[in-house]
């Protein structure tokens, strides 16, 4: 849906209402949008449409790219496989927490990720756990990994988590998690307008999701389409720049 919105002149683009029909519906959830079909709909005739920022993301394998679009997030490594793994029928019996049961299971047989990533006049080689790329705030049933993010703000909010090693780091990275820093010993919070990640020959693609769909891939750049798409949302949504207290 987004990428067809998306090859639409702006001036061109309807509005986008959002009925949610997903598990973990992490967008509609953030925003404080209804989660059943019935009221949601509903709520397309009396909400208000704000303008919002898009994510888009050119990614792909060898010498091969495609462009997506998003308006959530994007979770790369171990968020991603959780996601890619998790049974549609567990899913729909446990709806986001199928989520967290299949990341626990992950945690004790987790890998690293390695690549290059670029962003500002930045260049950093690393070994991750997890990257998110938020627009939006949570994913994967409830995972709040971009806390501060606004969805109109012209950035994007960016979350690495390190490898560790043994249970007591693993602690002292849960206790970053509860806090963000911005440049803690295993949890780094940022934010950019672009970031690109590019991987050497020996080194394992990256399992990529765009809004909750997961692929493969060796290299991506997401960088933010500022106020690129009017979306139906409450006044008080706690994820536009008006409501800067939230």
């Amino acid at each position: 849906m987004m990428n067809g919105l998306m090859r639409l002149p702006h001036d061109r683009r309807p509005v986008l209402g959002i009925v949610p029909l997903g598990s973990a519906n992490d967008f509609a959830t953030s925003v404080g949008l209804p989660l059943e079909p019935g009221p949601a709909l509903a709520a397309v005739k009396t909400l208000s449409a704000y303008p919002i920022d898009v994510v888009r993301v050119t990614a792909g394998a060898g010498s091969e790219s495609d462009t997506s679009y998003y308006i959530n997030m994007t979770t790369g490594g171990f968020g991603a496989e959780v996601t890619s793994t998790t049974p549609k029928t567990l899913k729909r019996l446990l709806g986001g927490g199928a989520y967290s049961l299949m990341g626990a299971l992950k945690a004790w047989r987790h890998r690293s990720y390695r690549g290059t990533l670029h962003w500002d006049d930045k260049e950093e080689n690393v070994s991750l756990l997890l990257l998110a790329l938020g627009n939006g705030r949570q994913s994967g049933g409830g995972q709040v990994l971009g806390p501060r993010a606004k969805l109109d703000d012209g950035c994007l909010d960016v979350l690495l988590v390190k490898d560790f090693r043994s249970v007591m780091e693993l602690t002292s990275l849960i206790r970053e998690l509860q806090s963000f820093p911005s440049d803690g010993r295993f949890v780094r919070y940022f934010t950019t307008t672009q970031l690109t990640l590019t991987t050497e020959v020996d080194n394992s693609p990256w399992p990529l999701t765009l809004d909750g769909e997961a692929c493969c891939y060796d290299h991506f750049c997401a960088e933010v389409v500022p106020l690129a798409l009017r979306v139906l949302l409450p006044d008080d949504c706690p994820l536009l720049s008006s409501n800067s207290r939230v």
